[in-house]
């Protein structure tokens, strides 16, 4: 996907730039359906009647799905992959592991399921370092679902106020929750 920095921009529509083949054909399905959605969208409208139907890298990602996101970064080459996860600094193994369980969490809260007292599939990539001196997280806890999400947001001021808003949701749930069924861990503050 490196070719998709240089004009025409659209090497993303060719599949021989993917890895998995069978899984991106199926990604490209339902990336056009997410087109369809938004087809009275002025993006949607502009690249349709000025590219014919082609859009960037960057607009797609706008117009698709988290779980699709998750899919397309899994059916990458791994050097592009690589080179995507640089970007944001982060390995490969562990961005795709992450987008994969952020996607998980999204649909488990966009459905209304409890996210009280479960194990979570696939469990999260914590760096061997990070759970060595935290031996008491568990990579398949909410809280270590949260943990990964902070180490998402893109900066300092965004982390701060996830941070905080946490912060508050636990102090207001302090008498009433078991915090244990959630996965978290005394010293939490810290870890986020």
């Amino acid at each position: 996907m490196n070719k998709c920095k240089n004009s025409p921009h659209d090497q993303h529509y060719d599949i021989n730039n993917y890895y998995n083949k069978t899984s991106i054909k199926k990604i490209w399905s339902s990336i056009e359906r997410e087109i369809g959605y938004n087809k009275d969208s002025d993006v949607v409208k502009h690249h349709n009647t000025n590219y014919g139907k082609k859009m960037p890298l960057w607009v797609l990602v706008e117009l698709i799905s988290f779980s699709n996101l998750s899919k397309y970064y899994n059916s990458l080459y791994t050097w592009d992959q690589k080179i995507i996860a640089n970007l944001v600094g982060f390995n490969n193994n562990n961005l795709s592991n992450w987008l994969h369980c952020m996607s998980v969490l999204r649909n488990m809260c966009a459905h209304n399921n409890r996210l009280y007292n479960k194990t979570f599939r696939p469990a999260t990539k914590l760096t061997k370092g990070f759970l060595r001196f935290n031996p008491d997280i568990k990579n398949d806890s909410l809280f270590a679902y949260i943990i990964t999400l902070s180490r998402l947001l893109p900066n300092k001021p965004l982390k701060k106020d996830f941070k905080v808003s946490f912060i508050n949701l636990i102090n207001s749930y302090k008498e009433k929750v078991n915090f244990e069924k959630i996965g978290l861990v005394d010293n939490y503050i810290k870890l986020l």
